[in-house]
């Protein structure tokens, strides 16, 4: 099993077997740290790409250890993998986090921020203010 924790500054990133951790890493790919890092206040898809090829550069030799470890399961447990949660499931896009609905996740707020709309649907309003400026958007003035 794989354990991601999104936190504001860094990310940790957990494989076990039952109760035991086995690899254990934490990486500087905070929620906070990324949108102030990357994003500015926009959504474009060049800086998602930018966010995206920083967090693969962060640390290959890990991300290698990670694959070959064969877990079968991840589980997101901060609030930012909550919302997230809540967003595609508000979208239709299902009841998990996948890649399909990670990108029609941002997708969806980049056409949001360019309408000049307020940020994903699903998000409550005290969550949407934080999440959208972790995305790097506009929270509509929620």
């Amino acid at each position: 099993m794989l354990v991601v924790d999104i936190g504001g500054g860094s990310t940790e990133f957990i494989i076990g077997r039952g109760p035991s951790p086995e690899q254990t890493e934490s990486l500087p790919l905070g929620c906070v740290t990324y949108s102030l890092r990357f994003f500015d206040g926009k959504a474009a898809a060049k800086n998602f790409q930018a966010a995206i090829n920083a967090a693969r550069s962060e640390n290959p030799a890990h991300q290698q250890n990670y694959r070959r470890s064969g877990w079968d399961v991840a589980l997101g447990t901060s609030g930012s993998a909550k919302s997230i949660c809540n967003v595609i499931a508000e979208q239709g896009w299902g009841e998990e986090i996948t890649l399909e609905a990670m990108r029609k996740t941002a997708e969806n707020h980049r056409r949001r921020q360019r309408e000049k709309k307020p940020g994903s649907k699903g998000l409550k309003k005290r969550a949407r203010r934080s999440v959208c400026r972790r995305a790097g958007g506009n929270d509509g003035g929620v």
